[in-house]
């Protein structure tokens, strides 16, 4: 047999390496098709760059919602918005001067907040009483009903000989003639069979007569349990006796679109002209309305603004002698979310606070 050369050993050596390499390159591209690439052969990702804010797919879907809510609420009323605005705003607000009145006092924020001593306070009624509510029914223990409001006679300034008066929201109006002291007592007046509501929601004296008092009904909150009105009560006797105005006008319904929970109308607020004691002015859920003949006719409801479409709901309300005119300050206000008993307690674009006159007629 003939003898193989030494250089044709070494072409067949490199020749078998050869194949050998191509073999387990394609076995290597093989396996990495179906198992993937070892990380450790990967080269480092670069760091993503943080998100600013939320994305598509990253649990905000209703982005395009959300950026709107955000846009009417920086550009409301006119629906246009220019960051150079805020920044003027801060250079503006940087040339203030600062300070605080009287010495310095501690931040209201801060655990060394001013508080007030309640041993320096004294708890004038009415006592609470034990509500076990009905037989099977949950005992609330000692409770008492919401104040609402008090009003005080102006012609009484004697301490323990001072007559006022509380509007509850479920007991209807309280007076005493013996405040201010630990022995002051409360006598309701309002329970009597001709009055057709217990729940009171604000209280007026009339400046020109304190013996005559008016009281508005209903609960002007926006709880499931708020109590609707049932008109206007009013005494000329120093609460004595008290009848009903205007069941007609201020029981009705507060109006809703179909299909949604039934809302109840509210007097929030009842004011008289210091100026006229026929006018009285009575603050609802609609607006103000106006009464000519001290609270037995009345016109409304009247808008303090020119968006009709939004919800009234008179808050605050106050009636000034101004050079005998009398001027009116209303607060219009409602909370910024509808919910499911109150379904417009969203349309809150003419909150704010409103001036006026009362109208001759």
């Amino acid at each position: 047999m003939k003898k193989s050369s030494p250089l044709q050993s070494g072409l067949l050596l490199v020749r078998t390496l050869a194949v050998l390499a191509l073999c387990s390159g394609a076995s290597a591209l093989a396996f990495f098709a179906f198992n993937g690439v070892p990380k450790a052969l990967l080269p480092e990702p670069e760091e993503e760059p943080q998100k600013y804010a939320a994305v598509p797919g990253d649990k905000a879907e209703d982005i395009s919602r959300l950026e709107q809510y955000w846009m009417d609420r920086i550009s409301y009323p006119t629906g246009e918005y220019d960051p150079a605005w805020v920044r003027r705003a801060i250079a503006e607000d940087l040339q203030l001067a600062r300070g605080v009145p009287a010495g310095q006092r501690p931040s209201l924020r801060s655990d060394a907040a001013l508080r007030l001593d309640v041993n320096a306070f004294t708890p004038l009624g009415p006592s609470p009483g034990r509500m076990t509510g009905c037989a099977g029914c949950f005992d609330y223990g000692l409770t008492a009903g919401r104040v609402n409001a008090i009003a005080t006679d102006p012609r009484t300034n004697t301490p323990g000989s001072i007559h006022a008066y509380i509007a509850t929201v479920g007991g209807g109006i309280w007076k005493t003639t013996n405040c201010c002291s630990t022995s002051t007592s409360w006598t309701p007046v309002t329970d009597d069979p001709l009055v057709s509501t217990a729940s009171v929601g604000t209280i007026s004296i009339d400046p020109n007569n304190p013996d005559v008092v008016y009281v508005g009904t209903g609960d002007l909150k926006y709880g499931s349990f708020s109590m609707g009105s049932q008109g206007i009560l009013k005494t000329t006797d120093a609460g004595a006796t008290w009848r009903v105005l205007a069941q007609d006008v201020f029981g009705a319904m507060y109006p809703t679109p179909p299909g949604t929970v039934a809302q109840y109308q509210a007097v929030g607020k009842v004011r008289v002209d210091p100026n006229d004691s026929n006018k009285v002015l009575a603050g609802t859920k609609t607006g103000i309305y106006i009464s000519y003949d001290a609270g037995t006719s009345w016109t409304g409801p009247c808008l303090t603004n020119a968006h009709p479409s939004q919800r009234q709901d008179v808050t605050g309300l106050e009636l000034t002698n101004v050079g005998g005119t009398t001027r009116i300050v209303a607060a219009i206000g409602v909370r910024g979310f509808a919910t499911t008993v109150q379904v417009g307690l969203g349309n809150n674009g003419a909150n704010g606070l409103y001036r006026g006159t009362v109208p001759a007629s």
